[in-house]
């Protein structure tokens, strides 16, 4: 059990600082706002749902097969979002970033 608090801390650590310079990175020049409000609001509902899904699982479930749906949610939208194209120059009118744009 120690080794899935583990990873649960280091995931939680890193993952909001990576999302966001990802998301920001990647955004639409115009829709970064909206884009990083998006994941903002996201993620303020996966903390605020996370925990009261877990509570009313706990009774049922044992605390191991609450780890392995969370587990199986991360891996779900990972391979949701693997093989889709990104484009980095959406929003440009040129098609290209300048350094300005970095």
């Amino acid at each position: 059990m120690s080794t899935g608090v583990a990873l649960v801390s280091m995931s939680a650590a890193a993952l909001p600082a990576t999302l966001a310079a990802l998301v920001g990175d990647l955004a639409a020049g115009n829709r970064t706002g909206v884009t990083m409000g998006g994941l903002a609001t996201a993620g303020d509902l996966g903390s605020a749902t996370g925990p009261l899904v877990a509570y009313a699982l706990a009774p049922v479930l044992d605390l191991r097969w609450i780890y392995l749906l969370c587990a199986v949610a991360l891996a779900s939208g990972l391979i949701a979002t693997v093989g889709q194209e990104v484009n980095p120059c959406a929003g440009s009118e040129t098609g290209h970033r300048s350094r300005k744009n970095w």
